[in-house]
């Protein structure tokens, strides 16, 4: 018998500077890119991890 089970993935988004989340790669973003991989690869999203490292950085 196969396993249908779909595999779950986490997500560990990171944006370190102010200039990244300017530049479009912030964490909205890297959340929406890591989701389509997940979702193209037929992962389940179990958790998103987001670090926002640019608090109170320029």
């Amino acid at each position: 018998m196969f396993d249908t089970t779909p595999t779950q993935a986490l997500i560990y988004c990171r944006a370190s500077s102010t200039k990244q989340k300017l530049s479009g790669g912030g964490l909205e973003s890297q959340e929406q890119r890591c989701r389509q991989y997940a979702e193209a690869k037929g992962y389940d999203v179990a958790v998103v991890f987001p670090d926002d490292a640019s608090e109170g950085q320029s």
